[in-house]
């Protein structure tokens, strides 16, 4: 059952689990948890569509950290109404300790999450958990670099769309629309109550059993941040792992791939495969060549030159731009946070019709495949490798943020101007996670001259390519590391099993609960993370000593 606005009525129906937040996560977990016959109430900040930005805060540093409005939404679906659909799988090595990157090893192994994989692919709707392909043009680059991981791409990425219907089917759940948290108040090592702000701004005490946090990683970190400034011995105190080791990914281009075989390019685009879903192949490191040179994990993949530089002399990528730029027209087709990044400063308007101008027809052509693709097709494409005949092609990297204890998020000392408690947000990327990713770039350049595959062509002189990979450094939107799992309640705050250090009733499923970040996407593993929790739940295993 979905409700608008929480009653003292729908207060007093009983459930064995409370969830906060109906995001990707939240959602796969409460109808886990219906599937395995609990009874679920579901409580969401937002309504059936995104509203003003669910989490207040101050960027320390807006350079580094995207704009809060971009990186979540408070909605039913949650930020899936912003996501492109990528869903990646951690990789086995991120699981390990591992001597070059500080806070690395996770406190579970690799089986913990791929036992769940099928069914959060299927609440991902990303078609299956097969995030492996060797294709043949790509086997011969070596021991250190390889062609065969995959991204997957969901097929309905605004889930709501899709899970919707499921949670207003199911007779075990019922999930309350604009009903959001205020208070989790914590005593004697269990939640004591849930404050909900109801109908009309009334609040409302709930008494639930068990509460599983999935607000999203900044949300999950404020909700237990108000609770701390209530009761500042919780979770290590005010200096303790609460909010601490923010990552997300370093993300950027610093150089083209030139293939030696134009027709190469073909087998690096966008292909769907047997389950019908789109996924794209991605260029990776193996983890002794990590191991060896000190680098974090890491993934490439090939793509279009910059939209917004004319000088591509494209037509079909100028008539992209032309319409990413007008804004009513761009965010039909992207989410804004791409569409920002895609048209860049702007303008150079004269030069991109110019290069619609030298070939209108094949331009046209091609664009209205693209948009029948995209838009009218189904499941769509998530995107498009326009060729090329110099098998020249923009060279993305994705690389591992490393966890930072002074990279956090913190309550704010003062209230924000409408009277909430905000975030001080502060997300920091180091010279050696700059550094990391430079010399990947040349591992995998070596691999591809030496297989004659190609080479890279890098647009930045050496000396200034580890400024150019910090100048592009910024995330916000995988909000991870904030709520770090581990066995030590003095550096994690929440157990293998994804249970609040000292709180025997409350769990966090989240993105902010991984100890490292990959070079994944985060949603996929904290889906299986979800899932994982919603077994133990759902097997008596949510009590205990705190």
């Amino acid at each position: 059952m979905i409700c608008d606005g929480l009653t003292p009525q729908r207060a007093a129906v009983p459930a064995d689990v409370c969830v906060i937040g109906a995001g990707p996560v939240g959602l796969s977990l409460a109808l886990e948890l219906a599937h395995l016959g609990r009874r679920v109430l579901v409580l969401e900040a937002g309504g059936e569509t995104p509203g003003p930005a669910p989490v207040p805060g101050v960027l320390t540093d807006s350079a580094t950290h995207a704009p809060l409005h971009l990186c979540a939404a408070a909605a039913l679906g949650g930020t899936s109404w912003w996501w492109g659909g990528r869903c990646v799988a951690m990789d086995a090595l991120d699981h390990q300790p591992r001597a070059h990157v500080p806070g690395s090893g996770w406190p579970i192994p690799p089986e913990a999450l791929a036992v769940h994989a099928n069914r959060a692919a299927d609440y991902l709707d990303c078609g299956s958990a097969r995030f492996h392909d060797p294709h043949p043009d790509w086997q011969g680059l070596g021991p250190d670099v390889a062609c065969s991981a995959l991204e997957r791409w969901s097929r309905e990425p605004r889930l709501a769309r899709r899970l919707r219907a499921a949670v207003a089917a199911s007779a075990r759940i019922t999930l309350s629309l604009n009903a959001p948290v205020e208070a989790l108040e914590i005593a004697g090592g269990q939640v004591r109550q849930v404050v909900v702000r109801g109908r009309a701004g009334a609040r409302l005490a709930l008494f639930p059993a068990q509460v599983v946090i999935a607000a999203g990683g900044l949300g999950s970190a404020r909700l237990l941040a108000l609770a701390q400034a209530h009761a500042p011995g919780l979770f290590g105190g005010a200096e303790g792992p609460l909010g601490r080791h923010y990552m997300g990914h370093l993300f950027g281009t610093i150089a083209d791939l030139a293939l030696n075989d134009p027709a190469d390019a073909a087998s690096l685009d966008f292909f769907r495969d047997a389950s019908g879903a789109w996924v794209r192949r991605r260029f990776t490191l193996a983890p002794g060549a990590q191991a060896d040179l000190g680098l974090r994990n890491v993934a490439f993949w090939a793509d279009n030159p910059a939209f917004d530089d004319p000088s591509h002399r494209s037509g079909i990528l100028s008539a992209i731009y032309l319409g990413l730029y007008f804004a009513p027209i761009g965010r039909m087709l992207l989410p804004e946070a791409i569409r920002l990044r895609h048209i860049g400063g702007g303008g150079r308007l004269r030069a991109h019709l110019a290069n619609v101008a030298r070939a209108p027809l094949a331009t046209l052509g091609a664009a209205t495949m693209i948009l029948r693709q995209r838009h009218l097709q189904k499941p769509r494409r998530p995107g498009v490798l326009v060729r090329n005949p110099a098998g020249r092609y923009a060279l993305t990297y994705h690389a591992e943020h490393t966890p930072d204890p002074d990279s956090r998020a913190r309550l704010s000392a003062r209230p924000m101007p409408d009277g909430a408690r905000g975030l001080e947000i502060g997300l920091r990327f180091s010279a050696e996670d700059a550094g990391s990713v430079v010399r990947a770039h040349q591992v995998l350049d070596h691999a591809l001259r030496a297989a004659g595959k190609g080479r890279l062509i890098y647009r930045v002189p050496e000396a200034g390519r580890r400024a150019a990979v910090l100048a592009q450094a910024q995330d916000g939107f995988h909000q991870q590391g904030l709520l770090r799992m581990g066995a030590d309640p003095g550096t994690s705050v929440v157990t293998p099993e994804c249970r609040v250090h000292g709180v025997a009733n409350l769990h966090v499923a989240s993105t902010a609960v991984l100890p490292t970040s990959g070079h994944a996407n985060p949603t996929f593993a904290a889906c299986c993370l979800g899932l994982r929790l919603a077994h133990h739940l759902a097997a008596g295993g949510g009590g205990g000593n705190a």
